[in-house]
């Protein structure tokens, strides 16, 4: 049963007379209005959008109220037609649910996509099923916040994750840095990020270069050279040096990457740390 029904006769009713009201609203212009043609269609318009929202809000069960309409737009059993109803909705909140609905489909989150509310906005950027030609447009917007899920979006283009790897937004950059679509090139250029929680990204990202992992296993940040040994691409003579690292966090991410060789793990089996000797010892017994 969808989500929607008209309720009533009147409810019926009420669509006749909208629908009636739009076509009266949106074919004839008054001879006598002396306002401009722009003036009058931008009130036709605003007139078009009230009959619309009252015709939607006449076959939900409670539909006037906004906080009814929100929780139908956020669920994700509510069926693509209604969605798609809901995505003009007047009120920002609705329409921001619809842009968050895994349920919307791509060609409703395109109309959303140029929404003139960030919230809604922000909301397709974050929804898997936006199209790449949509995420390249919000991989411009105006705000930080929209960029940066954009940048996070699995579906988004390597071309805009280069984009958005020169963004000037630390924020922006880490999801660069942590998309599994972001080229190699793109990652050098942010391994060397002034950010540590853009360095950090890069190297937990599992298509880093070995180089760039060479050098970021010096990187002073102690959590950056944490996530280098723990990288499965890390070349084993970084690993020897991270074995010797003056952080027990570095020396126990080193003890679980399967690139150490064997004489560093046995090293590690005799770590003042015990979470380190045991993590050593336990990958030693297996690898025997």
């Amino acid at each position: 049963m969808e989500v929607f029904e008209n309720q009533t006769d009147g409810g019926n009713q009420s669509n006749s007379d909208a629908s009636a009201l739009l076509f009266e609203e949106a074919c004839a212009c008054n001879p006598q209005d002396q306002t401009t043609l722009q003036e009058a269609q931008a009130r036709r318009q605003a007139r078009l959008q009230e009959l619309e929202q009252r015709q939607l809000e006449v076959t939900i069960p409670g539909g006037n109220d906004p906080a009814v309409r929100r929780r139908v737009a956020e669920n994700p059993r509510t069926p693509q037609a209604d969605l798609a109803r809901l995505a003009q909705d007047t009120n920002w909140m609705v329409r921001a649910s619809v842009a968050g609905n895994a349920n919307t489909l791509p060609s409703d989150l395109t109309r959303l996509a140029g929404d003139r509310d960030t919230v809604v906005r922000l909301g397709v950027a974050n929804n898997a099923n936006t199209l790449p030609a949509d995420l390249t447009r919000l991989a411009q917007d105006s705000w930080a916040s929209v960029r940066g899920s954009v940048a996070d979006n699995p579906r988004t283009l390597p071309v805009d994750l280069a984009r958005l790897a020169g963004d000037r937004d630390g924020a922006v950059r880490s999801g660069a840095a942590r998309n599994a679509n972001t080229l190699p090139a793109d990652l050098t250029r942010l391994a060397g990020d002034t950010s540590m929680f853009v360095r950090w990204e890069v190297a937990r990202n599992p298509h880093t270069l070995p180089t760039d992992l060479t050098r970021l296993a010096e990187d002073r940040d102690p959590l950056v050279r944490f996530d280098v040994a723990t990288n499965a691409n890390t070349l084993s003579a970084d690993l020897t040096r991270l074995a010797r690292d003056s952080n027990t966090y570095v020396r126990l991410g080193a003890a679980r990457n399967p690139n150490i060789l064997l004489a560093d793990l046995t090293l590690l089996a005799e770590d003042l740390d015990e979470d380190v000797r045991l993590r050593a010892r336990d990958y030693l017994s297996r690898r025997r």
